[in-house]
């Protein structure tokens, strides 16, 4: 697989998730983004990581045969960019929409296949109301104090050093950017609300890994996202969850008026939810995103004091701190599961 990426306007990691993914887990597989509207802090990003950057097809000269928009969630698509999709129809290269918009009603292709919509991908609705359980596998669900906060970036973590320990594991891809680096999933958050737990459980129930590992969506304290994360919750019954945090954020994004919770009362939530369906759910481990902290010896001591504070693992799945604490905490589970 040759990717070749297509994003315009400003870059960060909030609104550039997807690029940002990209570049983490698939730069191999890269040969650069494509960019009509480019910004100085993409072309900085871009920069740091070595990936380059264009500004029309026709520079292009390595051959590659997947595009992926990471940021088309406008149903006003400018011509010259229906131009560009088209042109890229004809050239036999899959397009691959990680956006709002479902790309294959409007380009209308030949080939029904050479459109992924991923927001639009495996969302058949359960028409029983039975939902279908998996009780051989540990069952873990990363949750966050708020969107966008490391969920997906801890699940694929934590997946990584799993496998090197030779733990069978899985990653339970539940959004457009868990979906494309492993080619399944489902994109919950796009999914009918009345039927997303269903949906959820019987997601988890296709896998028969002795761990999963399931991606997070949204989260309970921001009221944007919250009904989703409820869903995967009450869909997936885990038997442990990690909470993922970010210590310099102090409100959900796109709501100042909110506080979020301390640690210790939003465990104690969580849990509760849990616990209608699955009474043994409990968190286990704090995920903590120290990039805030540019000074290593800094974040190592904050998990130091939120481990005394909680009396639970806690780790930064980037900097590795704490990780052999929580991969221990895992064999462990999976162990005593298949007693």
């Amino acid at each position: 697989m040759r990717i070749l990426a297509y994003y315009n306007g400003e870059f960060n990691v909030f609104i550039g998730k997807f690029l940002n993914a990209l570049v983490k887990y698939k730069k191999e597989n890269l040969v650069g983004v494509l960019s009509t509207h480019s910004s100085v802090s993409l072309q900085s990003f871009l920069n740091t990581h070595g990936i380059r950057l264009f500004n029309d097809l026709s520079s292009i000269k390595e051959p590659f045969d997947n595009f992926v928009l990471s940021d088309m969630h406008s149903k006003d698509i400018e011509q010259k960019e229906l131009e560009l999709f088209n042109r890229l129809l004809d050239m036999n290269v899959k397009i691959v929409n990680g956006g709002q918009i479902c790309l294959r009603e409007v380009l209308n292709p030949s080939n029904s296949n050479q459109v992924v919509d991923l927001r639009y991908n495996n969302l058949d609705t359960p028409r029983n109301l039975n939902i279908k359980k998996n009780n051989t596998a540990v069952k873990i669900l990363t949750v966050g104090m708020d969107c966008n906060i490391g969920k997906m970036t801890t699940s694929l973590e934590l997946r990584k050093c799993l496998c090197k320990n030779d733990i069978d594991c899985a990653f339970v891809p539940t959004g457009q950017i868990g979906m494309f680096l492993e080619g399944n999933g489902v994109p919950i958050d796009n999914t009918i609300i009345d039927y997303s737990s269903r949906i959820m459980a019987n997601l988890v129930s296709s896998y028969e890994n002795k761990v999963l590992i399931i991606e997070g969506q949204g989260g309970i304290f921001n009221p944007l996202y919250s009904q989703v994360t409820l869903a995967q919750i009450h869909g997936s019954a885990p038997d442990k969850i990690i909470l993922c945090h970010d210590p310099t954020r102090k409100h959900p994004r796109y709501n100042d008026s909110i506080c979020l919770p301390n640690l210790k009362d939003a465990i104690s939530l969580y849990e509760a939810l849990a616990r209608i369906v699955n009474k043994d759910s409990k968190v286990f481990a704090v995920s903590v995103n120290t990039s805030g902290f540019k000074k290593i010896e800094r974040a190592t001591e904050y998990i130091s004091n939120m481990e005394k504070e909680l009396k639970l693992p806690v780790f930064d799945p980037c900097r590795t701190i704490g990780m052999h604490k929580v991969i221990s905490e895992i064999k462990r589970f999976s162990e005593q599961k298949q007693l």
